[in-house]
């Protein structure tokens, strides 16, 4: 006598069950109140359906799937970090998400040289991704030396003119100077 599948395992021939002709509402039901924490024979008798009945179906139809989707999307990143290297980790949560996720669809392609050419392009779009990332990182670092060195500028010129005696009415002291040259060296170091 053949064993029937425990609780976690899969059918061998996926063929549809008694539960599968429920109303969608009835189907709701039973899984907001399995998730909402509800034994199965309090919802065996909301739902006027044996027990074992709806367990069966709920391991099948929902705790098996949702673990699956799990193991194939921590799959996917893993697998996408692997190929993208470290620039990948750099990439914002949602890119890398979309990254993800368009690897695993490359992956369930049919034909082994679509799911190459498709895994090709997709590196290739993740390489991009990493350059334009680090470009604008250096567009950042530019602009903020830009704004040092405009500020620097502006100070050395009113140091001069205070030196020269042209900024202001006193003379500076030797503290003075030394303080405002301390002041001008610390924007640029």
């Amino acid at each position: 006598m053949k064993r029937r599948p425990k609780t976690g395992e899969p059918r061998q021939v996926n063929q549809p069950l008694r539960l599968d002709s429920l109303p969608q509402a009835k189907r709701d039901q039973i899984i907001s109140m399995r998730r909402a924490g509800e034994s199965w024979e309090r919802i065996a008798k909301a739902v006027g359906e044996p027990a074992t009945t709806l367990h069966r179906w709920y391991d099948l139809r929902v705790a098996q799937v949702m673990r699956e989707v799990q193991q194939e999307g921590e799959w996917s990143r893993q697998i996408a970090q692997a190929l993208a290297g470290p620039g990948y980790e750099s990439l914002p949560d949602a890119v890398r998400n979309a990254i993800a996720d368009q690897l695993f669809g490359v992956m369930q392609a049919s034909e082994p040289k679509e799911r190459a050419q498709a895994a090709e392009a997709l590196i290739g779009f993740m390489d991009q991704l990493t350059k334009r990332e680090r470009v604008e990182v250096q567009k950042q670092k530019i602009g903020i030396e830009r704004e040092k060195l405009a500020l620097v500028r502006s100070k050395l010129q009113g140091l001069k003119k205070d030196v020269a005696g042209t900024g202001t009415k006193k003379q500076l002291s030797k503290d003075e100077l030394q303080q405002r040259l301390d002041d001008i060296y610390g924007i640029t170091g």
